[in-house]
């Protein structure tokens, strides 16, 4: 599972000169002048304490969602329908302790809840409800709800698929987690199963975070690689740009 440790750089008080990371005098600070913090700073000191974290359960997530026809199944147990429910497992890194829970349920075209499969079509095995679903009449919701986790903060986290012609089409998620002073929310429309094949997805979702009396709202533009770019406000103020680096969970403003 991946490391979603927070990594944030701690900011003393917004009166004294700061400098994070070593170096010089930091920006707007040639090394004996008093730094001026602008909004785009605080935005930005925000996001260094919470929107990593955040994105790293995202994408652990999207690693459970991928129930594509054809396509690898993702690294999940399910046990024998419970009604209109097929509770379910996670085990991301394969060291036998579950990471997460849930349940996956489908509703038709109309919106109504309904069970396609019984044991005996599933057994148990995620092969056979992945090849299941290309059986699914057309308009046929497949929804992914994961139940808190309160080790790292997750509160909600809920995605739903629409199946056509035995294409995932119109995907829909959102995640709400809780670490230390953030509240951050992450969601998306209307994507599809490209946009979250490979080890970085290709979508744009929008971000709130809340922190105390303060927020930063936006987007994330996810470009399928460890880099992606944001653009907030910051309690309204903006619209600021940033570059984020996923991977080393580093947040550089865009000139």
């Amino acid at each position: 599972m991946r490391n979603i440790l927070m990594r944030a750089c701690v900011i003393g008080s917004l009166f004294m000169p700061i400098a994070c990371g070593g170096g010089g005098g930091g920006p707007g600070n040639s090394g004996g002048g008093s730094t001026v913090v602008t909004n785009s700073d605080l935005a930005r000191a925000i996001m260094e304490r919470c929107l990593g974290a955040a994105t790293d359960t995202l994408l652990d997530l999207l690693d459970v969602v991928r129930l594509f026809p054809g396509g690898t199944p993702p690294p999940i147990e399910i046990s024998d329908p419970d009604g209109n429910n097929i509770p379910f497992t996670a085990d991301l890194d394969g060291d036998q302790i579950i990471d997460f829970t849930g349940n996956i349920r489908f509703s038709n075209a109309g919106g109504t809840p309904f069970m396609p499969f019984t044991a005996n079509d599933l057994m148990m095995d995620i092969d056979n409800l992945v090849q299941g679903l290309t059986s699914l009449p057309n308009g046929t919701v497949v929804r992914i709800v994961f139940d808190p986790n309160a080790a790292i903060g997750l509160v909600e986290a809920d995605f739903s698929d629409t199946i056509t012609g035995v294409v995932s089409t119109d995907i829909d998620g959102r995640i709400r987690q809780t670490v230390d002073t953030c509240d951050v929310r992450l969601s998306f429309e209307d994507e599809t199963a490209l946009s979250i094949l490979g080890v970085f997805p290709f979508l744009d979702a929008t971000l709130l975070i809340v922190e105390g009396d303060n927020t930063v709202a936006g987007t994330v533009s996810f470009q399928g690689t460890n880099i992606a770019i944001v653009e907030v406000t910051y309690n309204g103020v903006g619209p600021f740009q940033f570059q984020f680096d996923i991977t080393a969970d580093e947040i550089t403003p865009v000139s």
